[in-house]
């Protein structure tokens, strides 16, 4: 890479860093609400509701990106953003939440995308869009690891889950002016189409009832939808649960970042290794089937978890084996989809993600609040039960 490349694209770096350091509230996010007296069912609807918006909210937002400036959307995402952050501290009406996240969300989707498509238009020609995209995963992973030990050092020193939110507010402010001081954007091209919100939002179900079409028409793809959907659901049921697991076990609080950062990296390692451990099984099949089964007997192990040791064990190996199906499960997905649809199928299956996303959150909360976090991370083991039958139909 050049010097006058890297000297391009370091403000992205850098805000790709802070951005990963945004997860700071992530290692103790439920439970900073539930000290506010919430239960977990209503945090869990709190976090539904923020991921619905979102997700009804990325067309028109993007259309706002494209219309006047990716920099303006993203500056404009992060000011709402940092809004919410501030409001979320002193805010402890579950109705006032509710609203609040419906706007994070709605406010988030000016960043996603944006952001993304940005950093692409500013790659130089003779620079692989691959490595800098990988270079940009590499630094936000670096900052959600540092993330997570921040947010232990603030329950070390400060004695309380609101330092985290604190802190993420300075670091919001600090993205900010990255993003305003370092960054140059490319005006919006004068003879861009007048987008109509109506006609894309017609476009998008058009194009994905025919990436639905395929799925429901493609055996393996409609398996595999099933096995998806329930371990989304496992997987969100398990953010829930896992925190209220902890304090039963009387895991200290500041050890709860730890964890994560170690996870996150773990995490992000072992599936560069998938390829690797697909030759041991033979078949995405059998891999599949195999990394379900230890999750089921990871998940089956928390009925004999009594302290703190065993439960960020639980929670540790979880996480990362959770994790490591993705990129196989990706490409085989593809395999089975032509490519004038891939697209189109991919929408599909993202429509499928999102809503077992928000129903497993507000499962997970309920669990946790009927069952407590123990029995509610143990359930998961015959969720994988579910995700090991349709695993086992694949061809």
């Amino acid at each position: 890479m050049s010097i006058k490349s890297k000297s391009n694209l370091w403000p992205f770096y850098l805000y790709y860093f802070f951005m990963g350091l945004h997860d700071i509230i992530a290692p103790m996010l439920w439970i900073f609400f539930v000290d506010k007296g919430m239960s977990f069912s209503q945090v869990s609807i709190l976090m539904a509701a923020s991921f619905l918006a979102g997700a009804l909210s990325e067309i028109p937002t993007g259309a706002f990106a494209d219309l006047y400036g990716r920099k303006k959307s993203v500056v404009l995402g992060l000011i709402l953003d940092a809004i919410f952050i501030i409001a979320a501290i002193y805010t402890k009406s579950f109705i006032i939440l509710l609203l609040l996240f419906i706007y994070w969300g709605f406010g988030y989707t000016f960043i996603s995308g944006a952001d993304e498509a940005w950093l692409v238009d500013s790659i130089p020609k003779n620079e692989s869009r691959e490595k800098i995209i990988g270079r940009r995963n590499s630094i936000r992973s670096a900052g959600i690891f540092i993330a997570g030990i921040l947010a232990s050092l603030c329950i070390q020193i400060f004695g309380n889950t609101s330092s985290t939110w604190y802190v993420r507010f300075v670091i919001s402010i600090i993205t900010i002016l990255i993003v305003i001081i370092f960054t140059r954007d490319k005006k919006p091209k004068q003879f861009i189409r007048k987008i109509k919100i109506s006609e894309e939002y017609k476009n998008l179900w058009t194009q994905s009832s025919k990436g639905l079409k395929h799925i429901l028409q493609t055996k393996n793809l409609l398996i595999l939808s099933f096995a998806i959907i329930f371990f989304i659901i496992a997987q969100e049921i398990l953010d829930a649960a896992h925190q209220s697991f902890y304090r039963a076990m009387l895991v200290p609080t500041e050890y709860w970042g730890y964890v994560f950062s170690i996870a996150a990296i773990a995490g992000i390692l072992l599936p560069l290794y998938a390829e690797k451990l697909l030759k041991v099984f033979k078949h995405e099949k059998y891999f599949l089937m195999g990394v379900v089964t230890i999750n089921m007997i990871i998940f089956a192990l928390v009925y004999f978890v009594t302290g703190p040791i065993g439960a960020m064990s639980v929670i540790f190996f979880s996480s990362v084996f959770m994790r490591v199906r993705e990129p196989i499960e990706t490409t085989y997905v593809h395999k089975h989809i032509p490519s004038k649809i891939r697209a189109t199928s991919g929408s599909a299956m993202s429509m499928f993600v999102n809503l077992a996303a928000a129903i497993g959150l507000v499962i997970g909360g309920i669990f946790t609040d009927a069952l407590g976090g123990k029995y509610a991370i143990f359930s998961l083991a015959f969720f994988m039960l579910i995700v090991m039958y349709f695993y086992s139909k694949l061809e």
